[in-house]
């Protein structure tokens, strides 16, 4: 077993005042969003520093004979999760084309986005989170749902750890 569960909240750095006047940004979490900085990029560059690993022939049992063995006869593989989280990089960077210069041709990089979109759209489909989201009355914005009920989610940290540490 490679990883196990935790309950998680999401949260999320912009929120409504308790007044729900206006919008507040609190950042008690790592930083994921928000204008290019240099611990931004440096975040994610970490969070994505395994997209990508190998592991031994015990492992290749679930490939499907397609899979590139290198001569020592380690595997190349990766985890469904990081392709997600490269796509949500990626249009991260593109909300900012200024900062983040793009030196592939137009078309391939419309085609990257499109990509990105139609498979993270498939791949919240597939994963079809059922955590409830409750809605409440304010008087200032009508109905509003919050996305902010515990998850019981994979143990990501888990995960990241077993691919660093090279376990099989």
């Amino acid at each position: 077993n490679i990883v196990g569960f935790k309950e998680l909240s999401f949260v999320n750095p912009l929120q409504p005042k308790k007044d729900l006047s206006t919008w507040e940004v609190w950042l008690d979490e790592p930083q994921w969003v928000g204008p290019p900085r240099a611990e931004i990029d440096q975040a994610w560059k970490d969070l994505l520093s395994v997209t990508t690993f190998n592991r031994s022939s015990a492992a290749s049992k679930y490939a499907d004979g397609n899979a590139y063995q290198y001569s020592d006869g380690k595997y190349i593989m990766g985890f469904e999760v990081y392709h997600g989280l490269h796509c949500v990089d990626t249009l991260r960077k593109f909300l900012w084309p200024d900062h983040y210069k793009q030196t592939d041709p137009e078309d391939q990089l419309e085609l990257h986005k499109q990509h990105c979109v139609d498979y993270l759209r498939q791949y919240v489909q597939c994963n079809a989170d059922l955590s409830p989201m409750w809605a409440h009355w304010n008087d200032v914005y009508g109905l509003v749902v919050t996305p902010y009920t515990p998850h019981t989610c994979r143990d990501f940290d888990a995960l990241h750890r077993w691919i660093v540490d090279g376990d099989e």
